[in-house]
């Protein structure tokens, strides 16, 4: 967990005080260090396929480590077109990115750079070995910015 000044959790709870509920569903503000969670109301809406659901339920997961970490987390709608982003991250436009295995690590951040316009990349990764760590570096070599964790470790987070 991110340790973060006063100065940081009362900005962060003045923002999430202006939140009109009407338009967006309060996942909480987390006290010890600012994080919280906002979710755009239209992407509540489950009116679509089970495959849909289960997506909206990683990143909602994937949500609220990013809140426990003192992140400010907007959870957008995913009413739009293709080539946005799912989140913003303290302000900055960032895509959510879940996956088992390394080998598309490079070709997912290339994407979520490149076609869906964000700016950093938060990755959960469902297993780990020493190739995850070269491809780490790789995504530094290149330039890529973002976040990283492990499933069933997700106390810690890892900048690249």
């Amino acid at each position: 967990m991110r340790k973060r000044n006063f100065g940081y959790k009362l900005y962060s709870f003045q923002i999430y005080c202006c939140y009109c509920v009407l338009f967006w569903k309060k996942y909480g503000f987390n006290f010890l260090n600012g994080g919280y969670l906002v979710t755009q109301r239209r992407r509540l809406r489950f009116k679509k396929n089970s495959q849909e659901i289960e997506k909206y339920q990683k990143e909602h997961a994937m949500c609220l480590v990013l809140k426990q970490h003192g992140f400010r987390v907007e959870h957008l709608s995913d009413e739009k077109k293709d080539g946005t982003y799912d989140i913003h991250l303290n302000g900055i436009p960032a895509d959510l990115k879940r996956t088992m295995g390394f080998g598309n690590i490079i070709k997912y951040a290339s994407e979520a750079i490149k076609k869906q316009n964000a700016k950093i990349i938060v990755f959960q990764f469902d297993d780990w070995n020493d190739k995850f760590v070269g491809k780490i570096n790789e995504l530094k070599r290149k330039k890529f910015h973002g976040y990283y964790f492990i499933t069933g470790k997700e106390i810690e987070m890892y900048e690249f």
